[in-house]
Formats: C-alpha cells, sequence, structure tokens
C-alpha cells in the first residue's frame, strides 16, 4: 500500500528510489546477496513501483518457497540502506529518468496525467525529477522505509505449486512474527 501517491513534496521519487535499494543489501546479506542467492535457486527476483504500490516478486520452484519468503522478508523490512550504495543508486535512477525525456510514450503519459490529475501526486512522475532525487537524503529514505513497510500496509501472495495450508503455513512462519513500529 505505498507508491508514489504517498510520497509528500519534499520526497518525491523516494518510494521508487526505494524500491531499487531493496536489492542493496540487509544485516545478513551483502549488496546484491538476495538476488544472487534466489538465482542460484534458478529463480528470479525483480521488483516495481506505481502510483499507488509497490511490488517485489520472487518466481521460485515450490522446494524454495521458504527461504525465498524469507529472503523477500529481508530485503522489504531489513535493508540496510548504505549511504555509498544509495548514491551509486541514485545515478541508476537519474538514468531512468533521463531515459524517459527520450521516450514518446513516457513524455505523452506524463503530460496527459498532469492535465487530468494536476495538483495531486498522480500528476508526478512516479520516478521523481531529477531535481528531486538529487535532493532525497537517506534520513529521508529511512524515515519514510519505516512509516510505510508495514505490516499493515503490506499484502504477501504465494501462488503455484504449493498446497493453500503449505503457503498460508510459510507466510505465517515467516512474516507472523513481524510487528508495527507505528504505535
Amino acid at each position: 500500500k505505498v507508491g508514489s501517491v504517498q510520497e509528500r513534496d519534499d520526497e518525491h521519487g523516494i518510494a521508487h528510489y526505494i524500491e531499487h535499494m531493496l536489492f542493496k543489501g540487509t544485516p545478513e546479506h551483502d549488496v546484491g546477496e538476495v538476488s544472487s542467492l534466489i538465482e542460484h535457486m534458478g529463480g528470479d527476483i525483480n521488483a516495481y513501483t506505481t502510483f499507488d504500490h509497490t511490488v517485489i516478486h520472487a518466481t521460485v520452484l515450490s522446494e524454495f518457497a521458504a527461504d525465498a519468503l524469507k529472503l523477500l522478508k529481508q530485503a522489504v523490512l531489513d535493508s540496510i540502506f548504505d549511504a555509498e550504495e544509495l548514491e551509486n543508486e541514485r545515478q541508476v535512477v537519474i538514468e531512468e529518468i533521463k531515459r524517459s525525456f527520450d521516450d514518446p510514450g513516457s513524455i505523452l503519459g506524463h503530460t496527459v496525467l498532469e492535465q487530468v490529475y494536476g495538483g495531486t501526486g498522480y500528476a508526478r512522475p512516479i520516478f521523481g525529477t531529477l531535481e528531486s532525487v538529487e535532493r532525497l537524503n537517506r534520513q529521508q529514505i529511512v524515515d519514510f522505509h519505516q512509516r510505510w513497510y508495514q505490516p499493515q500496509n503490506m499484502f504477501v501472495v504465494m501462488a503455484g505449486d504449493i498446497a493453500e495450508n503449505d503457503a498460508a503455513s510459510l507466510i505465517e512462519t515467516t512474516f507472523g512474527s513481524v510487528k508495527s513500529n507505528i504505535p
């Protein structure tokens, strides 16, 4: 339940930036290790941000479901937001923004959204702007993450070659102890 429309004016682009950072280290795993571990299971992991939500997903064989869920939990809830990695990834996000300047579909989409939703979060580009992303700092990122990446804002969905009861049990085992840090 968090996407770019939940951003305050001084946080524009932060939801997308955080999406990038979820794969950049946890207390248990170094930069890129979560992705690497999923890939070693023969799987795939990726993410995207929309106006209304951020999705982090992994596709693995059912025999690796428990391990993949643990890795997803760590990536989503325990990312460390290393200062050096934040700066490295800032450049990646900036390049994405610059590429959108060369995409007629993006330009048209932004123009239409500005006309239809002007004055709301839906009128702003999900990636942020060059200026807004340049201004974001680590503390803002940590604060936004702590404010929005809470159990009451999350859905865990499993589909595939796994019995419903087994899936529910794995989800409960992995995420059931997660408590909100918001009173």
